[in-house]
């Protein structure tokens, strides 16, 4: 092996190689932040769904007509989104608000 890297062919093939690397390097940074976004928007996206799911199996909607689906799309927007977590507290209409 050291024959070989004494070789000036060998020598220049590496120097050849290292110079490749180093100008792809920013576009391999950029496709792993591009890469990591991804991933953490992917995670959020179960996360709020793994929520709303939650949310539809423990609020009790008594006295509304219809029923409301909490993980389903919007009309105009996509995907509904959790928001805000705490308390609800019932008002006189129909309603309900977070208590903050």
């Amino acid at each position: 092996m050291f024959e070989v890297v004494k070789s000036g062919k060998t020598m220049h093939g590496l120097r050849k190689f290292t110079i490749a690397t180093l100008r792809l390097c920013p576009f391999l940074m950029l496709f792993h932040i591009f890469l990591h976004l991804k991933v953490n928007e992917g995670v959020r996206e179960k996360e709020n769904s793994d929520r709303l799911e939650w949310l539809q199996q423990h609020v009790i909607f008594e006295g509304l007509e219809e029923k409301i689906t909490f993980n389903s799309l919007t009309n105009c927007l996509g995907p509904r989104k959790f928001l805000h977590h705490g308390v609800l507290t019932k008002v006189h209409t129909l309603s309900l608000r977070f208590r903050t």
